[in-house]
């Protein structure tokens, strides 16, 4: 069990509400833990409805276990990282809004870990034809097509 600090109930707002869900998928992750139920997701944030709290739990909780080592020679061994979170709601009837907002939030925080990878690469290894090959691999097949254009094939 692990018990987190919010503060002051009056100044309980968006930002501690995300710094808390961080914090503690931090700890947890360091801890060893495999699994975490979190209940913060039930807590009162001012002018905000379940499904922001679960969408902004899943974004915080997939920013407290990134890591970008892709490029380390040595990579450090984490001692059995955080595999599973279940964000409770207060209500029965949140359950369905709580699990399109986790898929929404997973969405978003999977978008923004490609952007924080690509931007992690140097510019020797982040070329465009290496851009376009990581775009194509997480492209849902459509008739939309990408081409990389070079020098040659762009001037007159």
């Amino acid at each position: 069990m692990l018990l987190v600090g919010l503060g002051k109930e009056r100044e309980f707002k968006d930002k501690e509400y995300r710094d808390a869900i961080c914090a503690a998928i931090k700890t947890l992750n360091q801890s060893g833990s495999l699994e975490a139920s979190i209940f913060l997701t039930e807590l009162p944030v001012k002018r905000r409805d379940t499904a922001w709290k679960v969408e902004q739990a899943v974004l915080m909780a997939m920013e407290g276990v990134y890591r970008f080592d892709q490029l380390k020679s040595k990579q450090e061994e984490m001692r059995r990282p955080l595999r599973r979170i279940v964000l409770n709601v207060s209500r029965r009837t949140e359950l369905s809004i709580g699990e399109e907002a986790a898929k929404r939030g997973q969405a978003i925080a999977d978008g923004i870990n490609m952007a924080k990878d690509l931007g992690n690469l140097p510019g020797n290894i982040c070329t465009p034809p290496t851009w376009l090959s990581r775009r194509r691999s997480w492209q849902k097949p459509t008739s939309s097509r990408l081409k990389c254009w070079n020098e040659r094939t762009w001037k007159p």
